[in-house]
């Protein structure tokens, strides 16, 4: 007995030795950790400023950071923890399932059933493929640009979790939001290991299921959302390590206080209130009456056990906050980012202008009737949609009210205080309130109503014994498969099918995703002219042959644009005649044009014969855009030269013939039909710079030529007539007649100056139409008062609307805009005729002049379009129609869409 005793002894000093020991090396990691985390910090400081990176030398700093990290987890380790003996583990998993196989089971149905609510249709309608919601696009390009250098610091799991999706999945919809859902599933497991810390595991599997089938977080899932797995985890770290009082735990949930605090104010504020939370229950600890002990014993004994946690706790939050506390001393604003923003736009008011409405609609939110008449901005949720069931919303309510009268009982006081301080604090700051910014209160709600639940549970067995207890089981498994119907049948079939969802995945960043992917597909070869008319595609137009330039060229959709190559269009109309393009694949696209898309289609085949219907056609979710795409194996289809020609027999109008013939050197060999014929040619002829000249051709045979509706050539009559006129840059309508009496010869087309030489009219210059039915369009483009103006012109079968950025981008400085926009045509009438006019700007000062007077003038207002209006009665005739608007400062649109048509309504023949 002797010698047991003896030996027992010194196991004991032999343990309290190493443990002394390993004191000693935890203390020594502490240290280090914190030497660790000063280095780190200390180069993040040092590095060199720029505007590309919020900081440079980042992975240098991030790697000391992650250093520090080890060390404190050293620091935090109990080595007196027994391990598993080897060959151990297989026993204890066979235990574990023989002692929990009915929860094991019931917890894999319901996260199968979560899995289900988030990924069902995934990536068809909710969301759809070819939509983005929200801010998925910013994500999408920080994702990709820290893939490519850049180090995001701001929400990190939101961002590095999309960067993954790239990585894994590519630059997709798909892989922008894969994890997402993924992450979803993690959240319903992390909050039943929350649930089983608080409540029986029966009420942890009801309230599990409540979650799991939720419509509402199983579309949140769907989109690049994660914060609320950060608050999940932490709350199951805090709770885990309150009941084990083990500082790994508190490790782990100072790194996600930490985390949170890179997230928006919601998460940051709830590492904040749980600090509040447990400072309250310590002072009750130590203040409270009736005990044995004074306070002052009572405050020893919660220091010398709360002292190492809470220690682990404070560096390990403080380690990851080094990123942030750096940012902060050199004067970034990192941690209230958002609400100084909010602040901003309300004129530095705190307050939202709305806030007691706010309050008002905060507490109808989770209600099992509401929400009701509160504003959906942006509308991510469907109005008239209750966003909890009718149990689950009556459950949470109860749980409050509950957790509200016990205070004091347990940790109801941490989330209560939770839920009633984001409520309150969203309401009164928020400059926009919406649903979605209160999503991260779900899973507590969801705690408050288990542990209502578990509390009636409690009552009713020792009220009403195994009777009672099996009612409420089977009572609870009627609830949840009432909340899985009415979460399905809401989700799939209401809010799937919901015009208002359709629309938030259809706006103007959906369409520029959707065209940048397709253009991916068209593959690294490809050229493309495109043209939006809801965003300036200046990616196009901008440089971007290294990576900074894409970034700059494509902002935010770089992730799906990046390596594209082509020009942009300042409009649809604008999509002829096109110039330099290259041999390679070619693509035309267009997305959403202003009219319908049959009236584009139409007009481009008017432009290029033949062209037909588009080769991509795409319509996006609740057809909120169209995507049209042309594609050309390679750009020599679209180089369209010469001048279409219509061949008649001399004495007859009936066309025998027609053709493209190339005028700058057309030789008679081959002629489609036998002298005598008359043959017509017209098109749009190119003039490169500002100048006098007249358009001639040299040829043995009578001949005449009307640029810009005037005769400027003609050899009809005996004697040769010429005329020069002033031309401006640009495109002009060229209409030519000649009469061929005997065979032989040849035509070339050539631009004679009124005191010069003749100059051949290049072929790359001549562009062919069959019909000249339009309008000659000037654009002028300067600054406010500088009286250099930039001027060009056009053939437009039109008027229309463009986009001035891309006019901009086109012109020699960058700075000019657009003054002034002209159309000018005539009208032809065999009759007196009642004419109605009706035209859509959205800028300026819009004119319609008839032979030259004013007669009728509009202002654009503040609405996005405004209408010129107005009739008229003109005699039998040739009539000048004019279209002028005048703009005096930069706009997001110039030009205007003119409808001319008869009493009949039918549209009027316009020509140059």
């Amino acid at each position: 007995m002797t010698e047991v005793q003896g030996l027992r002894h010194s196991l004991q000093r032999t343990v309290a030795s190493k443990l002394r020991g390993w004191t000693l090396i935890q203390a020594l990691a502490l240290l280090a950790a914190a030497a660790f985390a000063y280095n780190g910090a200390r180069i993040l400081d040092a590095a060199p400023r720029t505007n590309e990176a919020l900081f440079n030398d980042f992975d240098s700093a991030m790697l000391w950071l992650g250093l520090a990290l080890l060390a404190l987890l050293l620091a935090a380790w109990r080595p007196a923890r027994p391990a598993l003996t080897p060959g151990a583990w297989r026993p204890a998993i066979e235990s574990l399932w023989r002692d929990h196989r009915m929860e094991i089971a019931l917890f894999a149905l319901i996260i199968g059933a979560g899995v289900f609510m988030r990924f069902f249709r995934f990536g068809d309608t909710l969301p759809p493929e070819i939509g983005l919601c929200c801010e998925e696009h910013i994500n999408g390009g920080v994702a990709y640009n820290a893939l490519h250098g850049e180090r995001p610091v701001l929400f990190p799991l939101v961002r590095w979790t999309s960067a993954l999706g790239f990585l894994v999945f590519g630059e997709t919809s798909f892989g922008l939001r894969f994890f997402f859902p993924v992450m979803g599933v993690a959240t319903l497991v992390v909050f039943y290991f929350l649930l089983r810390q608080l409540v029986s595991v029966q009420t942890a599997l009801f309230g599990l299921a409540l979650y799991a089938v939720a419509w509402w977080p199983a579309l949140r899932n769907r989109q690049t959302t994660g914060g609320t797995l950060y608050a999940v985890l932490f709350a199951f770290f805090l709770v885990r390590g309150l009941k084990t009082k083990n500082p790994l735990m508190f490790l782990a949930a100072g790194v996600l206080a930490g985390l949170m605090s890179y997230e928006y104010e919601a998460y940051r504020a709830v590492p904040i209130i749980a600090a509040g939370f447990l400072g309250a229950a310590a002072l009750w600890l130590v203040l409270r009456r009736g005990m044995n002990t004074s306070s002052g014993e009572r405050a020893l004994a919660l220091l010398k056990i709360a002292w190492r946690p809470a220690l682990i706790f404070i560096m390990a939050a403080g380690i990851v906050l080094v990123p942030m506390i750096v940012g902060t001393a050199q004067g970034k604003d990192l941690y209230l980012t958002s609400v100084h923003r909010q602040e901003d736009t309300r004129g530095g008011s705190r307050l939202a202008d709305e806030w007691p409405d706010q309050l008002k609609w905060a507490a109808q939110l989770f209600l099992p009737f509401g929400p009701m008449d509160y504003p959906i901005s942006p509308p991510r949720e469907a109005p008239g949609v209750h966003l909890l069931d009718p149990l689950t919303a009556s459950l949470a309510i109860m749980g409050v009210v509950a957790a509200a009268v016990l205070l004091f009982r347990g940790l109801r006081l941490w989330f209560v205080s939770w839920v009633v301080l984001s409520l309150v604090g969203g309401s009164l700051l928020l400059g926009e309130f919406a649903p979605w910014s209160f999503f991260g209160l779900l899973p507590v709600l969801l705690l408050l109503a288990a542990l209502f639940v578990d509390d009636v549970r409690s009552y009713i067995a020792r009220r009403f014994g195994a009777a009672g207890g099996r009612a409420l089981t089977a009572a609870l498994i009627a609830g949840i498969a009432f909340s899985f119907w009415w979460n399905a049948d809401t989700l799939f079939n209401d809010v799937a099918t919901s015009h208002e969802i359709q629309r938030v995945y259809g706006d103007e960043r959906s369409f520029v995703y959707a065209m940048c992917s397709y253009l991916n597909d068209r593959g690294d070869e490809n050229f493309t002219f495109a043209f939006s008319n809801a965003r300036a595609v200046d990616g196009f137009a901008a440089p971007h042959e290294t990576a900074e330039e894409q970034r700059r060229a494509w902002g935010d959709f770089i992730w799906a644009c990046h390596d594209l190559d082509g020009a942009a269009l300042p409009a649809a109309e604008e999509a002829w005649p096109l110039s330099d393009i290259p041999a390679g694949p070619v693509t035309l696209v267009f997305a959403d044009p202003l009219g319908p898309a049959d009236e584009l289609i139409a007009e481009l085949n008017r432009a290029y014969p033949g062209l037909g219907k588009p080769d991509h056609l795409v319509t996006g979710p609740a057809d909120t855009y169209t995507l049209i795409g042309y594609e050309f194996a390679s750009g020599e289809a679209l180089n369209r030269t010469g001048l279409w020609a219509d061949y008649t027999i001399e004495g007859s109008a009936e066309i025998a013939a027609s053709r493209v013939d190339p005028l700058d050197g057309l030789v008679w060999d081959e002629p489609p039909l036998a002298p005598p014929f008359t043959v017509r040619w017209r098109g749009v002829v190119h003039v490169a710079e500002l100048t006098t000249a007249s358009l001639q051709v040299e040829t043995d045979d009578p001949v005449s030529v009307l640029l810009d509706g005037q005769l400027v050539y003609s050899t009809v009559e005996a004697e040769a007539s010429e005329s020069f006129i002033d031309l401006l840059p640009g495109w002009h309508p060229v209409e030519i007649t000649l009469t061929k009496q005997q065979e032989g010869g040849g035509v070339r087309l050539v631009w004679a100056e009124q005191f010069g030489e003749t100059k051949a009219v290049a072929a790359d210059d001549l562009f062919p139409l069959k019909e000249l039915d339009g309008w000659i369009h000037e654009r002028s483009m300067g600054l406010q008062g500088d009286p250099r103006q930039l001027v060009s012109q056009r053939f437009d079968f039109a008027p229309h609307l463009a986009l001035t950025s891309v006019l901009r981008l086109a012109s020699p400085t960058g700075e000019a805009f657009v003054t002034e926009e002209r159309w000018r045509g005539f009208i032809d009438l065999a009759e007196q005729s009642e004419l109605a006019f009706r035209a859509e700007f959205r800028a300026g000062t819009l004119t319609l002049l008839v032979n030259g007077q004013p007669f009728a003038t509009a202002d654009a207002s503040a609405q996005p379009a405004t209408f010129l209006r107005a009739s008229l009665e003109l005699p039998a005739g040739r009539h000048l129609i004019e279209l002028v608007q005048e703009l005096v400062r930069d706009t997001t649109w110039s030009g205007a869409r003119l409808f001319v048509g008869d009493r009949f309504g039918q549209p009027v023949r316009v020509t140059p």
